[in-house]
């Protein structure tokens, strides 16, 4: 099972430079092998707001972006329940020194680390604590 962190999503579904190249990865995979969670649909909108905050998009393009996310979740509605258990461990994750990576993204780990998915992030931090934490990741 593939857990998709937000970085991955928000490049497949508005336009950055590697949207098309993370498009043609994702297409390549079996959509019941791909899993969000919930946390995944607070960090989609709030990525929107920002970017739509910071001239990054207009409101047609985030309007355009959030139809094709509210798309995907109702074509492939496996999303992951986040549990008591994975706060707490993403609290331990968040405090080691060594890992030193924001809350949300030690959320992310935790709940990859839970459900035994392979993570698959863009984010160059994530990976580094993935492999420190023995968790499979990937950078599509």
């Amino acid at each position: 099972m593939f857990y998709l962190d937000s970085s991955v999503l928000v490049c497949l579904f508005s336009s950055e430079d590697r949207t098309h190249a993370i498009q043609a990865w994702r297409e390549e995979l079996k959509s019941e092998d791909m899993r969000i969670s919930d946390w995944n649909i607070t960090e989609f909108y709030s990525a929107m707001s920002f970017k739509r905050r910071t001239a990054q998009m207009s409101v047609e393009q985030r309007r355009h972006a959030e139809a094709l996310f509210q798309n995907y979740l109702k074509n492939y509605p496996a999303v992951l329940a986040v549990s008591t258990a994975s706060f707490r461990r993403a609290a331990t994750i968040a405090g080691r020194d060594e890992i030193n990576i924001r809350a949300a993204d030690a959320l992310h780990l935790a709940i990859a680390e839970e459900y035994r998915a392979t993570l698959c992030t863009l984010d160059k931090k994530m990976h580094e604590a993935a492999g420190i934490l023995e968790i499979d990741c990937l950078m599509p």
